[in-house]
């Protein structure tokens, strides 16, 4: 007489255990992954930033070591307002980059121009927009405040570990094709850094932002720092020596923006 083995089926409870197990593995697995992307985005943000600590170099020594401007309207200046054009840092140092064109309307693609990637974050707080890093205006600052008489940075300043060039720049809605401001903070020829009641330079606030569209449109100031990484708690910063560190908002302090070299003009 032959006996036939039969295969028993899972039970309801062997069944919800099984569910319990794979849903515990997924609540462990999901934070270290999701830490992982915001890590492997954060890096990959560093490099980008180091490619354009390499550029700037570059674009100094072609410039008696002068720093691009941080953001220049009619950088070409024709009696015909059709043909005026300016730029800004990023735009100035994009044929270092892989780019074609170094102003507004060269490197738009439909005059031929080709604007780097390296200036867009991979994490952006609004995906998409074409520049997303700003300029540290005490040394790149804008033509206002050339015009009352502050001075473009030289690359050779002293304590180059020390001085921020470039940092993560907030994006904003509707602006500039969802562009962050080129420099950081707008200046005014009597306060740099702008805070309410203060009239100190060295003692004013820094603005931050966790927020896409978190941006002060008042003059000044103009735009903020960023800090959209590891959750929005942690910015990037591009020092004057070509090293990019990662700080939180806390480590992020008022002295690393003025050279310790440089004296304010008027």
């Amino acid at each position: 007489m032959r006996m036939h083995k039969q295969g028993r089926g899972f039970t309801l409870v062997e069944l919800l255990v099984v569910i319990g197990i794979i849903a515990l593995l997924i609540s462990i697995l999901l934070p270290s992954l999701a830490r992982a992307r915001q890590s492997a985005a954060n890096v990959a943000c560093m490099s980008n930033m180091r490619q354009i600590g390499t550029a700037i170099r570059m674009y100094a020594g072609d410039n008696g070591d002068r720093l691009p401007v941080g953001n220049y309207g009619k950088w070409i200046d024709s009696p015909d307002d059709s043909l005026d054009d300016d730029t800004r840092w990023y735009q100035l140092i994009n044929p270092y980059l892989g780019g074609i064109g170094n102003t507004e309307k060269t490197t738009q693609s439909g005059n031929g121009g080709i604007l780097s990637k390296v200036i867009q974050c991979p994490e952006p707080a609004v995906p998409s927009g074409r520049n997303h890093y700003s300029a540290n205006p005490i040394v790149m600052p804008r033509k206002d405040e050339i015009n009352k008489g502050w001075k473009v940075g030289r690359l050779s300043m002293r304590n180059g570990t020390d001085v921020a060039l470039i940092v993560e720049g907030t994006q904003v809605a509707g602006h500039w094709n969802w562009s962050a401001e080129p420099v950081a903070w707008a200046i005014d020829h009597a306060i740099v850094f702008w805070a309410p009641g203060s009239d100190t330079r060295r003692q004013a606030k820094i603005w931050v932002s966790r927020n896409a569209d978190e941006v002060n449109w008042a003059y000044p100031p103009g735009a903020d720092i960023r800090f959209r990484h590891m959750g929005n708690t942690s910015g990037n910063i591009l020092f004057a020596d070509g090293h990019v560190e990662s700080r939180r908002i806390d480590d992020v302090i008022v002295q690393i923006f003025f050279p310790p070299n440089w004296t304010p003009g008027r």
